[in-house]
């Protein structure tokens, strides 16, 4: 090598890497006797990480190979040759201090120089391949340690349902012992031959096999070794082949059974309160944010004639004059508060309802809403009115025509006496005078008795112009501004519902007069989709929070009015003080109600 005393040692040692890397083997020929070196070429020289402690391979003529590089076992490559045994792989510590990994094939051979026996080696780098084999194995002992000493049930099974792998986890749960479930089928050891449900595990198991992406989730029945039954959550991923075929399915799975538990007995619990349900005799229903019917009691079904399974669409129940339950519906879902409410469906039968946000066995918030008929309720109601009323005008028109007439004849006849008395005996004409006069306060008490228990009956037509009649009459009296707004265009043909909503104005209106120390009264009609509101507002002292409002008389009076006619009446204060009083009232409540039949 004559051009070598030409170049530098790092072109050299350049050329040699390549050299190593072209041929990837080197050669090294050492005598037997007491390792020295006979023979070595610039490849073996890189292999074993010589190449910067010497410029030429003759340097290393006549060193021991075992001074310059340490095997893990001294003079291994001897032993392996007098063994018998040509190939083997070394991990060496070369000249640099660096550990590295050798294949060496050795054989014996006679040195031509010398004629010693020699032992000649042809050695391959093979340290990056079994590095990668040392990180494959600890990634694979990694993996190992972490699915053995996972809290999740893990195993792998063949498309025929065969175990070939599970977790310690897997074994202690199950109560297996290893040997005792691998190689077995799933179904006979975890798995029993049909589940609570009567369903052939079997068949399932094999279907898994042949169509893994239909269960890669689910839940499923297994059973312990002990017998016990229990539920668990599988997550399967199919593990292919090259050519795309299923060679494993890997199944991690988790305990539900505590869950599952907890979903039976509520749903048994869920199953007896329906059946509580199903025996009372006003409606039950159970109603979704979007208008679906997912439960109704036999008694719903016979009110609405509702024979759909549930869920299913909350039938149409209402016409154009009817009130409607959605807008509680939604509020209650909005709110979380239990509300109730009054409403009429089509065949004029009134309902009194009360709903409770309830949560469903899915985790959604529906409404339950319990609804007694009260129709009848409302008839008596009605008639009892009517009754009443007809009682109290019978009474103040006796009053008017008997007791009335007896005491102005009986004014009369005092008025005179006092013209004779006073000719007569001047002296007692004061006292003559008392009797006439307390004769007239007589009358005209008797004559207002009359008129309260006989009041005008305002009729159907008449209900606006009275009202406007009211406020003037308000103004004369008290001097107070009392204003009239008409808002509302439903037509108004029930004389009761007229008669009373005047009253009711009335009431509100004098206790403005006598008990607000109010400076101005608001009476107004409106519609609201589809009820009638009577608002009277004033901007007095508002309402006084030592006392409920419903305690005194008049309040007492005006909540009956409301209820006669179906409607609702709130008292409430006003957004910029005072108090106001609210009537709303069903628009059908505004006609002429038919006469409900009487049961046979």
């Amino acid at each position: 090598m004559e051009y070598a005393a030409a170049i530098s040692n790092e072109e050299l040692n350049r050329i040699r890497l390549e050299a190593v890397e072209l041929a990837g083997i080197g050669l090294c020929r050492y005598r037997l006797a007491d390792g020295t070196i006979l023979h070595i070429d610039d490849n073996a020289i890189v292999i074993m990480d010589l190449q910067n402690q010497v410029s030429y391979a003759g340097d290393l003529i006549g060193k021991r190979l075992f001074d310059l590089i340490d095997f893990d076992e001294p003079k291994a490559p001897v032993q392996v040759v007098t063994q018998g045994v040509r190939r083997s792989e070394y991990r060496v510590r070369t000249g640099e201090g660096r550990s590295k990994w050798l294949l060496a094939d050795a054989f014996m051979v006679v040195d031509p120089a010398s004629g010693c026996e020699a032992v000649q080696l042809v050695l391959r780098d093979i340290s990056d391949s079994r590095n990668v084999e040392e990180l494959r194995r600890r990634s694979e002992q990694r993996y190992r340690d972490l699915v053995e000493n996972a809290n999740s049930i893990i195993l792998r099974q063949d498309p025929n349902g065969y175990v070939t792998f599970i977790n310690r986890y897997a074994l202690e749960f199950f109560g297996f012992a290893r040997t005792e479930i691998l190689g077995r089928h799933v179904v006979g050891t975890i798995v029993p031959p049909h589940d609570s449900a009567g369903r052939d595990m079997t068949a399932l198991i094999r279907d898994l096999g042949s169509h893994p992406e239909r269960h890669g989730v689910c839940e499923r029945e297994s059973i312990c070794r002990d017998g016990r039954r229990v539920w668990i959550s599988w997550a399967n991923t199919p593990m292919r082949k090259a050519d795309g075929t299923v060679a494993e399915i890997l199944c991690v799975g988790y305990d539900v059974t505590q869950r599952r538990e907890a979903q039976t007995r509520a749903q048994r619990e869920r199953q007896r309160l329906f059946s509580l349900l199903h025996q009372l005799p006003g409606y039950v229903a159970l109603l979704d944010g979007q208008g679906m019917l997912r439960f109704c009691n036999h008694a719903y079904r016979e009110f609405f004639r509702c024979d759909g399974e549930c869920p299913c669409p909350v039938p149409d129940l209402h016409d154009k004059h009817a009130g409607t339950c959605d807008p509680h519906t939604g509020n209650i879902l909005t709110t979380g508060l239990a509300a109730q409410w009054e409403w009429t469906d089509a065949h004029q039968r009134t309902f009194h309802v009360w709903g409770y946000p309830f949560l469903d066995s899915d985790g959604t918030v529906v409404v339950l809403q319990l609804g007694v008929d009260i129709s009848e309720q409302r008839r008596l109601q009605r008639d009892l009115g009517e009754a009443s009323q007809s009682e109290r005008r019978r009474i103040g028109r006796d009053l008017h025509d008997t007791l009335g007439q007896d005491l102005t004849a009986l004014q009369l006849i005092v008025q005179a006496l006092s013209k004779k008395i006073a000719a007569a005996v001047p002296q007692a004409v004061p006292l003559a005078q008392q009797a006439v006069e307390l004769a007239r306060k007589a009358l005209d008490r008797t004559r207002c008795l009359a008129r309260g228990l006989d009041p005008v009956v305002i009729k159907a037509a008449e209900l606006r112009r009275a009202l406007e009649s009211l406020c003037i009459e308000v103004r004369n009296a008290s001097g107070l501004p009392c204003d009239f707004s008409d808002r509302c265009n439903m037509p108004i043909d029930d004389d009761l519902a007229a008669d009373n909503l005047y009253h009711i104005a009335s009431e509100a209106v004098n206790n403005a007069v006598k008990h607000a120390r109010a400076s101005s009264i608001r009476i107004a009609l409106a519609a609201r989709e589809d009820e009638l509101v009577l608002t009277v507002a004033d901007d007095g002292v508002g309402l006084s929070t030592a006392a409920p409002v419903t305690h005194g008389m008049g309040m007492r009076t005006m909540s009956y009015r409301a209820g006669i006619i179906g409607g609702g009446i709130t008292i409430t204060k006003g957004p910029a003080g005072g108090t106001e009083v609210t009537v709303a009232v069903p628009a059908w409540r505004l006609t002429k109600q038919p006469a409900l039949a009487e049961d046979c």
